[in-house]
């Protein structure tokens, strides 16, 4: 006899999919609507902190657990799981399950780094001038948003490529990670997207045991691309000029019709009804 499926949902929150305007549209509701009469966890990943996920799409928008900073924690809603599991400690509802190292640590590490790179690795936090901010092609947001971060350090290198060999080295040896942002990087701790997905995975197995679980995840940039190498089924949402973005090349995925909350909700309709397409 097969077991029965449960399906888990992993939604990218770096891109421009979701946000507090874009979830409260008809057709992020409806799917919502869907999810939750079927029962199907949707579960948010984000390199950015707790406070940006929550101002991105409104605390009332989650019922589910959320991955931030790269993998750094776990956000589970209290009481969401009915079987016990070890968690760091409790915020606002939410049991945090932490994997990262405290903020404070990358910083103390970052002077090292700054001087083995001859100076060419720099907080983004630090670039205060408009001038070097438009340099390195910083948005005034970014810097904003860096403030409120407890696991990991956003970061902009100004080297040749022998100086970022040496850089990617270095942090190897500190058992920290690089992760690449487009125009800047983020220094982490020694975990990743895809490790905080099994963890949650895991977790479902053990509430589930009758069941298989079956992991598909929703996203539209390059930075979703850890969430989307960790899933079973991976489906890329087309971008706002109608095109996806070509970073992403795992085997298997499918691709969205529509771009934007169209295409996601279009998606998660279609996979709740056993459509092959997207």
């Amino acid at each position: 006899m097969s077991q029965l499926e449960q399906s888990l949902i992993f939604t990218g929150l770096n891109g421009s999919i979701l946000d507090a305007q874009s979830i409260c549209s008809p057709e992020a509701q409806q799917a919502f609507r869907l999810l939750e009469d079927t029962g199907i966890p949707l579960i948010f990943t984000s390199h950015k902190s707790a406070r940006d996920v929550e101002d991105k799409i409104g605390s009332s928008a989650i019922p589910y657990a959320f991955v931030i900073e790269s993998g750094a924690a776990i956000y589970i809603p209290k009481d969401l799981l009915t079987i016990k599991y070890s968690f760091s400690k409790r915020s606002r509802g939410c049991d945090i399950i932490e994997f990262g190292i405290d903020r404070k640590l990358i910083h103390e590490r970052l002077g090292y780094l700054y001087t083995t790179t001859g100076g060419k690795l720099w907080k983004v936090s630090d670039l205060k001038s408009k001038r070097l901010r438009e340099a390195a092609g910083i948005k005034l947001e970014d810097l904003a948003s860096a403030k409120y971060r407890k696991y990991t350090e956003p970061v902009v290198f100004n080297g040749d490529i022998e100086t970022l060999k040496l850089l990617y080295a270095e942090i190897e040896n500190l058992n920290l990670h690089l992760v690449p942002l487009g125009n800047h990087f983020l220094l982490t701790g020694d975990h990743d997207t895809g490790g905080a997905l099994r963890f949650i995975v895991q977790l479902y197995r053990e509430e589930y045991p009758d069941r298989e679980i079956k992991t598909i995840g929703i996203g539209d940039s390059s930075s979703d691309g850890p969430m989307l190498y960790a899933v079973d089924q991976p489906i890329l949402v087309r971008n706002s000029r109608g095109g996806f973005d070509g970073h992403i090349g795992r085997r298997g995925i499918k691709f969205t019709r529509n771009s934007g909350i169209l295409g996601w909700s279009q998606a998660i309709t279609a996979l709740i009804g056993g459509s092959d397409e997207v």
